[in-house]
């Protein structure tokens, strides 16, 4: 797999304006960041260019782990560090940065200043159970992907965003707006890959909305420098008393006004970071911030002590038995099914054709649904049957069928002409349509003629022309 592709920070930061990249390395907290975030292979071919200036890696590496360290010079590029000269060269002041980072304490160089005074009861109350609190956050702002319509509580710049990317569209009366399928596919990625997502469609959008992204960019990297690997620890919703408080950090004053009223209220609302009251002065990085910057492997384990196991057991009647209480589960399947009956841990819904049939309007397909059935079925379900058999094949057949039955009729606009006052009048037409392009059906013995849209202005000209030749 490319690199890029594992790391979509790093791939978005390949597409950044190279002006922009370049006031990014000017910053000690971003160029720290950014190695960071770079493969171990590739961290060590920087941090060995950065002692050894005129240093060509091919020729100091094993000629086994040439065709990597290749690699690691082409994503390097592609990323600015490395010029593309022969033999290619580290930024300068990416390579001056990192180096004056190493002699100062990392506070220092982020200029996030923890809290000093502050009660020991207010950081505990504030910073407990920090995990369940951002997943509540992150699950809300799903939960309105779910259904645009519902009450939950999500910033315009959300909606807005949600509306640009094309997550939702408006329905035909504009007052009232959908799910489409791709936001349907955002709703199945895991969590994490949901949440860069999320976060790289918001720089974008900030880009193409002309404001300057590098304030938002560099804070967000500073943020990453703040977040302990040992915060997956949180992630278990086992948290006492005795576990050591969070660290709130300053909401300081002199911050630009896009970072403090905008960007860092945003990512409260997607639960990176955790404010109690706005008047405090000071927010906590949660342990979602964490989970986004694990290693593969850290994010498998923190995932497999946190996720919700299958909840859902699907039957031959098409009824679906949901053990959950989650809304925002319950929202999902509002897309395909109706829900019957509704208890405290429990509830019971049916597919039927028309509700299926709504959701495929929507652009959400067959493969989507039956995706999410087999992603989110129960334990038990998938132990006695399968990974695959766990939602019955009549099941997955009939819905596929449901699918197929809206695809024997394509539906496209048209002109119709008729009530010709010859059959040369009708077949004069029918030719021009037909030399052209134009005609999309054509009945004799009726005398009816149809044309493409594109078409119909200069058919409907060259029509009247003949009429009127005609007369003279």
């Amino acid at each position: 797999m490319d690199a890029l592709e594992s790391r979509p920070f790093l791939a978005y930061l390949s597409r950044l304006d190279i002006d922009i990249v370049k006031r990014l390395f000017e910053s000690k907290s971003a160029c720290l960041a950014i190695l960071r975030m770079l493969p171990p292979l590739v961290q060590k071919c920087v941090l060995l260019m950065v002692f050894k200036t005129d240093l060509r890696l091919e020729n100091e590496c094993n000629r086994n782990y040439r065709s990597s360290v290749g690699e690691s010079i082409v994503l390097l590029q592609k990323l600015y560090i490395l010029s593309e000269d022969d033999p290619p060269e580290l930024n300068i002041d990416f390579r001056m940065n990192y180096l004056q980072s190493l002699m100062k304490p990392l506070f220092s160089i982020v200029g996030l200043n923890p809290v000093t005074r502050i009660d020991e009861k207010v950081q505990k109350a504030a910073s407990r159970d920090l995990y369940k609190k951002a997943l509540e956050r992150w699950e809300c702002v799903l939960s309105y992907l779910a259904l645009p319509d519902s009450a939950a509580n999500v910033s315009m710049a959300t909606v807005d965003l949600f509306e640009h990317i094309g997550f939702i569209k408006r329905k035909g009366d504009m007052s009232s707006r959908d799910i489409t399928s791709l936001g349907f596919q955002f709703l199945l990625l895991g969590r994490a890959e949901q949440i860069w997502s999320y976060l790289m469609y918001y720089l974008k959008y900030i880009e193409l909305s002309q404001q300057d992204v590098f304030p938002y960019v560099e804070f967000f990297l500073k943020l990453c420098l703040c977040v302990d690997p040992g915060d997956l620890s949180e992630t278990s919703q086992n948290v006492d008393g005795e576990k050591l408080p969070a660290t709130p950090y300053v909401i300081d004053e002199e911050w630009p006004d896009v970072i403090k009223s905008g960007f860092l209220k945003h990512l409260r609302e997607l639960g990176l970071v955790f404010i109690r009251k706005s008047k405090d002065g000071f927010f906590f990085i949660t342990p979602l911030m964490s989970l986004l910057l694990a290693g593969d492997g850290e994010r498998d384990v923190a995932l497999e002590n946190t996720r919700q196991k299958g909840f859902l057991i699907a039957e031959t009647n098409y009824r679906l038995s949901v053990y959950s209480s989650s809304s925002l589960h319950l929202s999902i399947l509002n897309q395909f099914a109706e829900i019957l009956a509704r208890f405290n841990n429990m509830a019971v819904g049916v597919m039927t054709r028309d509700t299926v049939r709504q959701a495929l309007q929507r652009g959400i397909t067959a493969r989507q649904i039956t995706q999410y059935l087999r992603a989110n079925s129960h334990p038990r379900a998938v132990e006695t049957h399968g990974q695959y058999h766990c939602v019955p094949p009549t099941v997955v057949d009939q819905i596929h069928l449901w699918e197929e039955e809206r695809e024997r009729l394509q539906c496209q606009d048209c002109a119709v002409y008729s009530m010709f006052d010859s059959d040369e009048q009708y077949e004069q037409l029918k030719n021009f349509s037909t030399d052209r392009g134009f005609l999309l059906y054509g009945d004799d013995i009726q005398r009816v003629i149809v044309v493409t849209t594109e078409g119909h202005e200069l058919v409907r000209e060259w029509y009247h022309s003949l009429n009127e030749n005609r007369h003279f």
